[in-house]
């Protein structure tokens, strides 16, 4: 998610006159970068209940906080789709920032509390 974000944060400036497919280039690649992650996101869910073969009773907490990035993930593209324009003043694009700030923190905290380090107890 960082990378999508860094273009969208970073070179929308860089690439606002390049247009591509007619949307901005920037916004194409933050685009493509977002739903990649979400796609790719939804194939991290699946992985460990294909390997295990259903739900594992012994992996603590760590299955939730997946199910809750997998839910944020699902959100997040659904959110981007019905986004207001940018220059609308009414400021409802907050609820987005906020769903990716979470989705952000509970990635990383899942990742770092449980995913690299539990993949070695599995077995």
């Amino acid at each position: 998610v960082s990378i999508g974000v860094l273009v969208a944060r970073f070179f929308r400036s860089v690439w606002s006159k390049a247009f591509f497919f007619g949307e901005a280039a920037w916004f194409q690649v933050h685009r493509m970068l977002m739903l990649a992650t979400s796609v790719l996101t939804c194939i991290a869910f699946v992985m460990p209940f294909v390997y295990r073969g259903g739900w594992s009773q012994r992996a603590g907490y760590h299955p939730y906080l997946g199910c809750t990035v997998m839910t944020l993930a699902v959100l997040q593209p659904l959110l981007a789709a019905f986004r207001p324009s940018l220059h609308d003043p009414s400021g409802s694009n907050v609820p987005r920032n906020g769903l990716t700030r979470t989705e952000s923190s509970q990635s990383t905290e899942n990742l770092c509390n449980d995913g690299v380090c539990g993949l070695a107890h599995w077995d």
